[in-house]
């Protein structure tokens, strides 16, 4: 017996006499009723009476039935909360049981009769629970009646009907602008297909700038670049062989100091392998690299792409699972990403443990590959210092995870790491260069610290480098540097007050804490346009 018949029939009897009391039914009930109401009772071969074995309660069975309401979850939205809904129709004694290998109700609902228990149950509660689901979607899909004609009071089910209905907004679209004239004149049959979105690329180079680029890597790239290389050159025959084998995965973790060259290096690895994988039998307007990194400032800077979360559709602060996408995006990632063989990731030390983990499920889940299959078959380089900025109140890419059996395959566990000790931008100056790498593992020493300081300079020096670039560590002396730069300035100012708009949960006493309630403008001829302040 499943919880959900429990409820049904049985109910806690709080009498310390245990003698037989109504349950909750009316005072006046017809002798016919109450007849067939006992004949139903003992027919389910239930025992009239319950003691807990962890307590003195006692249970009592129903004279009658009764009503159990419950709220079905999202299955888009909340897909773990729907299926361990669906599980309280299946038996179990401790709710641990309904986990399944992964630590989740899904792969629990997914196990062998499993599934098959909690239809057979469910069709006692629902027994026309399909149909009756099925019955608002045709009434929606009828074209005789619109979309919006529902019941206005109940809330929820609205709620669920609006998040259902497809969104024809586009996340980039801007408003009131039109289509570009050199683009407004291209015949439809050469723009791409409606069905496929595009993910922007960088510009290709050219054979002769990829090998000037490819001669330019050190030792330590080189190496990197020529494992990628190998596999790519592998992968590519494996296309044109009737009996193809299988190509061994690489997962490489590639880390270095500032200035180690890792994004020139991830320069020549997108361009060499989209340059392999553009030909036959391969669809060249599909991409077969993608660059991302885990935040915006990151991708736009570094590698001039998007984030992870906005490529593979990722919600942030997700937890343990990522919510499924609709049919409808999913099939429409699967075709964009069809030829997608190489997945690059820069700053990965931004990124937390559940980052990779999130990657691997919505590649998963577009692909439709099974879980020991760690990102879908597809290749993943990540680059980064974990010297270098941490995540934001998360757990780094390689800590454990708080579910145990997410750390018996952690997917940081599968990564190769290749080192770049060679300081690229400052190779010029070898004695600076060591230093660098010095204090950037901890290890610099007494002179390195002495040379540092025989650097120093006060703002009032005659000698000091009025025009160079500063750097603070807090807000305040950065103000302090913007209002004294501001005023030597000889040039009118122009004060701007600002008119402040924010939502009803936020307080006004934390938007005038945050905020600034102007800025101050100077012209500058040296800059030919506005020194700004606010």
């Amino acid at each position: 017996m499943c919880l959900a018949l429990f409820a049904l029939h049985d109910f806690k009897d709080y009498k310390s006499d245990f003698n037989e009391v109504s349950d909750s039914q009316p005072e006046v009930l017809s002798d016919d009723f109450m007849e067939s109401q006992n004949i139903e009772n003992h027919n389910t071969g239930l025992p009239d009476r319950i003691k807990l074995a962890n307590s003195k309660e006692i249970m009592k069975c129903r004279k009658m039935k009764a009503v159990i309401r419950y709220h079905t979850p999202n299955k888009r939205k909340e897909p773990e909360k729907y299926f361990h809904h669906l599980l309280m129709l299946f038996l179990w004694r401790n709710e641990q049981e309904l986990f399944g290998e992964d630590q989740t109700y899904i792969s629990k609902f997914y196990e062998p009769d499993v599934q098959e228990v909690v239809q057979r149950n469910k069709e006692i509660f629902e027994p026309d629970g399909d149909a009756i689901n099925e019955a608002p979607e045709s009434l929606r899909n009828f074209d005789g009646v619109p979309t919006h004609s529902y019941d206005p009071i109940n809330d929820q089910e609205n709620e669920d009907l609006r998040q259902s209905l497809p969104d024809d907004s586009d996340e980039t679209e801007s408003f009131n602008e039109s289509l570009p004239q050199h683009l407004a004149s291209i015949p439809e049959s050469v723009q791409p297909p409606s069905g496929i979105s595009s993910y922007n690329q960088p510009l290709e180079i050219s054979d002769d700038d990829l090998r000037k680029t490819v001669r330019s890597l050190n030792n330590k790239q080189r190496y990197a670049y020529d494992v990628v290389l190998s596999w790519c050159r592998n992968k590519m025959a494996n296309l044109n062989i009737l009996k193809p084998s299988k190509v061994d995965p690489i997962h490489v973790f590639v880390t270095g100091g500032g200035g180690a060259g890792k994004s020139h290096l991830i320069k020549a690895i997108y361009h060499t392998v989209t340059k392999t994988f553009r030909h036959a039998p391969m669809n060249p307007e599909l991409p077969s690299v993608l660059l991302m990194a885990p935040t915006g400032v990151a991708a736009a800077i570094n590698i001039n792409r998007t984030t992870v979360n906005t490529a593979l559709a990722i919600p942030r602060e997700c937890g343990n699972n990522v919510p499924a996408t609709s049919d409808q995006r999913r099939t429409q990632m699967r075709l964009s990403l069809a030829e997608l063989k190489l997945i690059i990731i820069d700053e990965i030390s931004m990124d937390s443990n559940m980052g990779l983990l999130h990657i691997h499920q919505r590649l998963k889940e577009i692909f439709v590959t099974p879980n020991s299959e760690l990102f879908a078959g597809i290749r993943v380089l990540v680059f980064g210092d974990f010297f270098q900025l941490p995540p934001i109140r998360s757990a780094t890419t390689f800590s454990n995870y708080k579910i145990d059996t997410f750390n018996l395959h952690h997917p940081w566990h599968v990564f190769k790491v290749a080192e770049l000790t060679q300081i690229m931008r400052q190779k010029d100056d070898l004695a600076f260069t060591q230093l660098l790498n010095r204090v950037h593992t901890a290890s610099h020493t007494d002179d390195d610290i002495k040379c540092i300081q025989s650097r120093t300079i006060t703002p009032d020096d005659e000698n000091y480098p009025s025009d160079a670039l500063n750097i603070f560590a807090e807000n305040a002396p950065v103000d302090e540097y913007n209002i004294d730069r501001l005023q030597q300035i000889q040039s009118p100012q122009y004060v701007l007050e600002a008119l402040d708009q924010f939502p009803p949960h936020v307080r006004k006493q934390d938007v005038e804490r945050v905020l600034s309630k102007e800025c101050c403008l100077k012209e500058d001829p040296k800059l030919e346009g506005l020194t700004l302040k606010s």
